[in-house]
């Protein structure tokens, strides 16, 4: 019964030691990004629901907030959604955001982590820790939306070290 709820959720993901599958999405400007153009680096991918509304919001201005931290361990990040790159485009200009939000309109990305929510067919709020050798080192599920990031940086340095 559980793993039926997990699933129905989309919380049936990726986990530690899984190698991250690459992708190539275009971000808010319309530049295209990979997993494997970061190899060699640590990187943050997180996914969330849905460009402004009121959690994603706080959730990614908390990486916002934090963006200065996650460079200063050569760490690169990227948010990624369902949503189009148009909406991306509006969401990170109203939210002052100075890193890629990936467009997956094709919800093959969300699908290949197993973050999709089947019912809703929109991304699950779960963020992946990937190593330079694109290996998973971390998850992290449903965590605080206003402190989403200090959370993430926590465990990054905790790989890191």
């Amino acid at each position: 019964m559980i793993s039926l709820f997990k699933k129905t959720l989309g919380l049936s993901h990726l986990g530690v030691g899984d190698m991250a599958p690459d992708f190539n999405l275009q971000d808010q400007d319309g530049n295209s990004h990979s997993l494997r153009e970061s190899d060699g680096r640590w990187r943050v991918l997180f996914f969330y629901p849905k460009d402004e509304s009121h959690g994603c919001t706080k959730e990614v201005c908390s990486f916002r907030d934090e963006f200065k931290a996650f460079s200063s361990l050569d760490t690169t990040v990227y948010g990624v959604s369902v949503d189009s790159v148009e909406d991306h485009k509006n969401f990170a200009r109203n939210q002052n955001l100075s890193f890629p939000l990936l467009a997956d309109t094709e919800k093959k990305v969300c699908r290949d982590y197993g973050v999709l929510m089947p019912v809703l067919e929109i991304a699950n709020r779960v963020t992946f820790l990937i190593g330079p050798d694109r290996k998973i080192g971390a998850v992290i599920s449903w965590a605080q939306w206003a402190n989403y990031a200090v959370e993430v940086l926590d465990k990054l340095r905790a790989l890191k070290n």
